[in-house]
């Protein structure tokens, strides 16, 4: 089993460099602390916009920047949804 995991961390990590803009990506994310492989290929792979729009707008997108569902006079907590909880739980 452990050789299968090896061979398809292998094959993701030459399907992540045979894409330019893959490769140049990932080598952004990985340079962030704690983040390996593993989460740079999943973040790339689920999130195509990855590096194309705002930091906040990807934080919505992701669903860790918390949104105000009151209107009139602010009120309340505010609340993260789950629509890529998929994502949000690997960040």
């Amino acid at each position: 089993m452990l050789r299968q995991i090896a061979a398809l961390d292998h094959l993701i990590e030459h399907l992540t460099d045979a894409r330019p803009d893959f490769t140049e990506r990932s080598r952004i994310i990985r340079s962030l602390p704690s983040v390996g492989p593993a989460t740079a290929s999943r973040l790339l792979a689920s999130l195509s916009e990855l590096g194309t729009v705002s930091a906040n707008r990807m934080a919505c997108r992701v669903d860790v920047a918390p949104i105000a569902t009151d209107s009139g006079n602010p009120r309340g907590t505010r609340h993260i949804s789950a629509a890529r909880h998929d994502v949000r739980k690997v960040v």
